[in-house]
This record gives C-alpha cells, sequence and structure tokens, in this order.
C-alpha cells in the first residue's frame, strides 16, 4: 500500500506568515454628496402648445407635476403613444413609432464626489457637452440642460435598421426634442 502525505497549507500559530489578530483599520471610502441642481425654467412662450396638445391626457398631466423641464420626441405618433412619469426630483417618458422605441429621461438629482472635477463628453446636443455611447445595440444620449441633466435611448426593434448603424438618427432626434412645460416656473402655459 502507497500512502502519500500532502503538506496543509495552514500554518500554526506563531509562524512566520501568521500576523497576528486582523486589523480593524479601514480607509475612509469617498461617499457622494447628493446635490438637487435649481432648474433654468424656459419661458412660458417657449412650450410647445402643439405637442403638448397630441399628449396623451395621463401624459399630460405628468408634465403639470414634472419638476424639471419636460422634452418629448416631436413626431405625432409619437407623442401619441408617449408615456410620461413624473417624481418629485425626476421624469421619464417612453415611446415608440415605425420600428423605434425611445426613452427620455431628466433629473434634478446627482451623486457627486467633491473630489472628481465633472466630466464632459466630446459630443454635442442641443448646444451642450453630451456624451453618446451604444450598449448592445442601444443608442444612449446625455447632456446637462436648464440644469437638469437628460438622456435618450433609442433603440431599433429589427436589424439590420440604418437608423441604428451609427448615431446620426439619435443626434437627429435629440435636436428636434419639444419642450412641453413642467410645474415650474414659466413651465406651464
Amino acid at each position: 500500500m502507497l500512502l502519500v502525505s500532502i503538506p496543509s497549507c495552514a500554518e500554526r500559530p506563531g509562524s512566520a506568515i501568521d500576523s497576528g489578530p486582523p486589523s480593524t483599520k479601514t480607509a475612509a471610502v469617498p461617499q457622494p454628496e447628493l446635490v438637487v441642481s435649481p432648474i433654468a425654467w424656459p419661458p412660458a412662450t417657449a412650450v410647445d402648445l402643439t405637442a403638448r396638445a397630441m399628449l396623451p391626457s395621463s401624459a399630460q398631466a405628468a408634465v403639470e407635476r414634472a419638476t424639471v423641464p419636460v422634452l418629448v420626441v416631436n413626431q405625432p405618433e409619437a407623442l401619441r403613444r408617449a408615456i410620461i412619469i413624473a417624481k418629485p426630483l425626476w421624469v421619464a417618458s417612453s415611446t415608440g413609432f415605425d420600428g423605434i422605441t425611445i426613452a427620455v429621461s431628466a433629473t434634478r438629482a446627482a451623486h457627486r464626489y467633491r473630489h472628481l472635477p465633472p466630466a464632459q463628453g466630446r459630443a454635442s446636443i442641443r448646444g451642450q457637452p453630451a456624451f453618446v455611447t451604444r450598449n448592445t445595440g442601444i443608442w444612449s444620449a446625455a447632456w446637462i440642460e436648464n440644469g437638469a441633466a437628460y438622456s435618450l435611448e433609442l433603440e431599433c426593434g429589427s436589424h439590420p435598421d440604418p437608423r441604428c448603424d451609427d448615431d446620426r438618427f439619435l443626434l437627429e432626434l435629440a435636436a428636434r426634442l419639444s419642450y412641453v412645460g413642467g410645474a415650474g416656473q414659466g413651465g406651464s402655459p
């Protein structure tokens, strides 16, 4: 009979690798600061009343509660199908038309780290620095406007779809977003 001895990986207490009781010291992890941005409301004359009137009544009611300026895709079918949800610090909308799905959201809340400077994207949307990315076939754009952080997402329902081959259609949609109001100063007609 052959016997094999395998040394244990565990060392005896007091050996060279025993460093004593575990340390209770931990490095301070920077915590983000919640910042609620003030909104620079566009004037009431900037509200696209035609686009707003095309929204379903539930979406119009959400616009009236929104604490950020609401931007929507200004296409008749997209407006008629829009679903808008307004919460205390953010608003989100979703819609679809012609084989695409679009989501637009905006928030007044930001989590900022004091030791990190704000990043700026290399793209430009609506005259503002922006980030444009593509992940699993969904195009996304993010920018700051009127004090709110906006994101626009575009997903094509079938592939290939030339509108999702590159970022051109996403950038066109962003440029054509219409302001339909909000609860703030100048936000409602």
